[in-house]
């Protein structure tokens, strides 16, 4: 029988969510009642990407569902980070813009986050990072992601 701790899925799974644990630890420590979370942070960096994204282009993007982007977007803009925006006539399309606080914030974030990554890799070789994106992204081919457009630095 084999055990889970001897699986692949297991370590990777752990290792994600631990490295987005520690994540959301910086931004509360740095950033205080300015925190955001790491789902949130997605968002941002969605937007901040593809400006008046509708919420279930945003929900494919960082694949998640779109009940979940819907919350994220309430709390986001609760915090004055995104706003809504109702645009022709059909009312049901609301298309998401950051406000300039929410660029200030991403700004910000996207710092601190190439610093959180950097020390993750860090302990890895330079040689060897270019192996670990690519070998990552074999696996993520396996069920039909393919990154090459969307990962472009490491």
């Amino acid at each position: 029988m084999m055990n889970y701790q001897n699986t692949l899925t297991f370590w990777l799974s752990r290792l994600g969510q631990l490295m987005q644990d520690d994540f959301n630890d910086i931004l509360k420590d740095q950033l205080g009642e300015k925190s955001i979370s790491w789902p949130q942070w997605l968002v941002l960096n969605h937007l901040g990407q593809q400006s008046g994204a509708m919420p279930a282009e945003i929900a494919a993007g960082i694949m998640v569902d779109r009940s979940a982007v819907t919350r994220l977007l309430d709390r986001l803009e609760e915090k004055k980070f995104v706003t809504r925006k109702r645009e022709g006539l059909d009312r049901r399309v609301v298309n998401i813009y950051l406000t300039k606080l929410g660029e200030e914030l991403l700004e910000k974030i996207n710092i601190m986050a190439l610093e959180h990554q950097a020390r993750f890799l860090a302990t890895i070789p330079s040689t060897e990072h270019r192996i670990l994106k690519t070998d990552i992204q074999k696996m993520l081919k396996v069920l039909g992601i393919d990154t090459q457009q969307q990962w472009k630095v490491l």
